[in-house]
C-alpha cells in the first residue's frame, strides 16, 4: 500500500516534477499539492496524508511556521522539509517546530522516495551534509555545556528546573533538603553567571 503524502512548494515546477516523481513510484502518491502554507492548513483536515513535504521559503506563512501551527494538532503526520537552505539557524528551528526529515533540493528522486519510505519506518531522514551540520551543532553543545563544570548532581537540578519543577518537588524527587537544592541553585547561578531559573536554562541549553 502506497505512502499518502502532499506537497507544499510554491515553485511550479518543483512542485509539479516532485509529483510525478513521487505518483511513478509504487511507494508514494500524491493526493494534493499547494502553493502556499494557509490553503494547505485549510484542506488538511479533509487529507489522510502520513507524510507533508514542506519547502521553508513560502509566501506569507513560512514552512518552519505551518509545521509549528500543524504537529501538535496532527502528530501523527510526519513532515519532511525539502528545501534549498542550508542555515544551521533554520535547521535548527524545523526540528524543533516538529519537521522529522531535512532534505536538500539537490536530492535525487531515489533519495526523496527513500526519505519518506524511512520516515513511514520511523526514522529521520537528512541529506548528509545537513546531518553533519546537526551532529556537529550538538557537540559544540556539548562541549560548551561542559565547560561550566557542573556537577552531575547540578546538572540532576538544572533537568528538574527545565521540566518547571518546584524546589520542594526537586528536593522530593532526588531525596534531599530544600536548603540542599537551594544551595545547589546558587552554585549553578554562580557558574553560569545569572540570577533566575529562566537565564539559567536559556544560557545551558539554548545560548551554550
Amino acid at each position: 500500500m502506497s505512502i499518502p503524502v502532499a506537497i507544499l512548494e510554491d515553485d511550479t515546477t518543483i512542485r509539479e516534477t516532485l509529483s510525478t516523481i513521487l505518483n511513478n513510484t509504487e511507494t508514494v502518491s500524491v493526493l494534493a499539492s499547494f502553493d502556499n502554507s494557509e490553503d494547505f492548513i485549510v484542506a488538511i483536515d479533509d487529507l489522510e496524508i502520513e507524510v507533508a513535504i514542506i519547502d521553508i521559503n513560502l509566501p506569507n506563512m513560512n514552512g518552519i511556521e505551518c509545521i509549528f501551527l500543524l504537529k501538535k494538532k496532527y502528530p501523527s503526520i510526519h513532515f519532511l522539509i525539502f528545501t534549498v537552505i542550508e542555515d544551521d539557524e533554520k535547521i535548527f528551528d524545523a526540528l524543533c517546530a516538529g519537521a522529522t526529515g531535512y532534505l536538500l533540493k539537490n536530492s535525487t528522486p531515489q533519495m526523496i522516495v527513500q526519505a519518506i519510505i524511512d520516515i513511514k519506518s520511523g526514522g529521520s531522514p537528512m541529506t548528509s551534509s545537513i546531518a553533519r551540520k546537526v551532529v556537529s551543532s550538538f557537540s559544540k553543545v556539548t562541549e560548551l555545556q561542559d565547560q561550566f563544570s557542573l556537577t552531575t548532581r547540578e546538572k540532576e537540578i538544572l533537568t528538574c528546573l527545565e521540566k518547571g519543577l518546584r524546589y520542594k518537588e526537586i528536593a522530593f524527587n532526588l531525596c534531599i533538603s530544600m536548603d540542599t537544592v537551594r544551595s545547589h541553585i546558587r552554585n549553578i547561578y554562580e557558574k553560569l553567571q545569572v540570577q533566575s531559573r529562566t537565564d539559567a536554562l536559556n544560557k545551558y541549553y539554548k545560548k551554550a
